[in-house]
């Protein structure tokens, strides 16, 4: 800068303050610095604003932040982690991490820049240099930063202009540690130091991938409420309530935005004070200590991430998210004798709205249904015994009896209509033709695949329901005759009426078979029959 400068010249003067990747310098302000600036940014995360406002004792509402792939490129041109330009506060590549103790911490740092620089004028109305390493405003905003992430005031007593006060990203390379014994963790939920869930050991990877699950559950609830508030419900927001909670009464409606909000006040307290930690080696994909707390009442307790929880994909990690913080505003807490029912459960098909409003995953998969659809529910195995009567277009009835071993396929765009195949195996008894000659067809085997429709409400609430069901396709025969085995093919189809309630079900039908192996006049075959069904979910 010139010398001979008035000092308010030189204070309103712009400049750059930054965060630098290495320890050199760099002479001249890239034009893509200067095109980052003009563009206008998104206001500061919510949940860092609850957290530094009170620390700063100041309003960072002006504040904008910077950090697309433009962003990304500009920090790299001005050899910066991160920069600070009057209000605008810009990101280098992965630098921008709300949810992780060294991502505060450089938020923080910045935030104390914008606070030096929030008397200089506005970037947009001059030029602005760069400072160099060292700069005091650098290391005040560094001491400020310190401050804050010891949960105390961050002060910051200089206006400065605009600029970037490079600070190593590298610190000073700490003495040896002596060597230590490995820690004895207790059980799941014993708390203090030997707890086995610890913020400390989750991996920096770990860290990463929780930072960006926080980040998609707050997206996922933010669409949730969103698509509620709407004057008029979307057919998608209708077909996921009636999928989840079996409603979509205004009442039902109110009360689901209602908890919604209770778990998105959760995940802005899990991010802005890292509530969470790691214990790798629990067996369930995540867990939280909680008693018997009130719906909507909050537990300042971790979420617990376990090894398990990492190897799922991106969606159902932030469903798991959004499901431990409902555990921790009261859903699903066996203490209130509200159990856990999971979306793999036969009994999660039945719940009625009172009980999938106190169910966690309810809400988690209807956040998740919101912003990425709904996806089928296959239900499998479904195992059906049954048995009766087979009579030949000629001769005397017998005995007949069938195992099936299928699956069932669900999705609130088919409605009542749910597609099923599944594998059938008959076992049909002897027929005969009476006369003085009787003539007779042994017993055999016939093996029937069977696509289906089964007609009935999926979701019909904790009573079950009634449900009709038609099926039909080739078949295989096999008949153990005196002279040799016969093999042919056949086919086969039926329709049956039945009650279904979670894990069971009780039906009764009739059918038809065609079995080329028996005798002519016996190979036509009509069933009557009893079955149940048994869904091991």
């Amino acid at each position: 800068m010139m010398s001979g400068e008035c000092e308010e010249c030189s204070k309103k003067k712009q400049a750059l303050q930054r965060k630098a990747s290495d320890q050199s310098e760099i002479s001249k302000v890239s034009p893509i610095v200067h095109e980052v600036l003009r563009s206008p940014g998104q206001p500061l995360d919510p949940a860092i604003r609850t957290l530094m406002e009170p620390r700063f004792g100041h309003d960072f509402s002006q504040v904008r932040v910077h950090m697309d792939a433009k962003a990304a490129e500009s920090a790299r041109a001005a050899n910066a982690l991160a920069y600070t330009v009057g209000q605008d506060v810009v990101f280098g590549v992965a630098q921008y991490r709300p949810a992780m103790p060294e991502g505060q911490h450089l938020i923080a740092h910045e935030l104390a820049h914008t606070i030096q620089q929030s008397k200089a004028i506005q970037h947009s109305r001059g030029t602005f240099a760069v400072s160099g390493i060292g700069d005091p405003s650098e290391r005040e905003a560094e001491a400020a930063a310190d401050s804050v992430m010891r949960g105390n005031f961050g002060t910051t007593t200089h206006d400065f202009p605009t600029q970037i006060a490079r600070q190593t990203s590298l610190p000073a390379t700490p003495p040896p540690s002596p060597p230590q014994t490995q820690q004895q963790f207790g059980a799941a939920c014993s708390g203090g130091a030997n707890d086995p869930c610890q913020f400390s050991r989750c991996s920096s990877g770990q860290h990463r991938t929780v930072g960006g699950d926080i980040s998609s559950a707050f997206r996922y609830v933010n669409g949730a409420i969103s698509a509620l508030d709407a004057s008029t419900l979307a057919t998608n927001t209708t077909r996921a309530l009636d999928w989840y909670f079996n409603d979509h009464s205004e009442a039902t409606i109110n009360e689901v935005r209602s908890r919604l909000t209770c778990v998105q006040i959760c995940l802005a307290d899990t991010q802005a004070n890292n509530r969470y930690g790691c214990h790798s080696d629990n067996p369930n994909l995540a867990y939280v200590c909680v008693g018997g707390t009130d719906i909507c009442s909050h537990v300042e307790t971790d979420i617990c991430f376990t090894d398990h929880h990492f190897g799922k994909r991106d969606q159902e990690r932030a469903e798991t998210v959004i499901h431990e913080c409902a555990h921790r505003v009261g859903m699903s807490l066996r203490a209130r004798n509200l159990p856990d029912i999971y979306r793999f459960t036969n009994r999660f098909l039945y719940m009625d709205t009172a009980e999938s409003l106190r169910n966690s995953d309810s809400f988690a998969l209807f956040a998740g249904a919101i912003a990425e659809g709904i996806g089928v529910t296959t239900l499998f195995p479904v195992i059906g015994v049954t048995g009766g009567t087979a009579i030949p277009s000629s001769g005397v009835a017998t005995w007949q009896a069938r195992l099936y071993i299928g699956a069932e396929f669900q999705h609130p765009v088919l409605s009542i209509f749910n597609p099923t195949l599944g594998l059938g195996m008959s076992f049909i008894g002897e027929t005969t033709i009476p006369g003085t000659a009787p003539i007779s067809s042994p017993p055999n085997f016939i093996l029937s695949l069977l696509p289906g429709i089964r007609i009935g409400a999926p979701r019909p609430g904790a009573a079950g329901g009634i449900y009709a069901s038609f099926f039909g396709g080739p078949s295989i025969a096999l008949s153990a005759d005196v002279s040799g085995s016969q093999v042919g093919v056949g086919a086969d189809a039926g329709t049956a009426l039945g009650y279904r309630w979670q894990w069971l079900d009780v039906s009764g039908g009739v059918g038809y078979a065609y079995d080329p192996t028996r005798r002519e006049g016996m190979e036509h075959l009509f069933t009557i029959g009893v079955g149940v069904t048994f869904i091991p979910r």
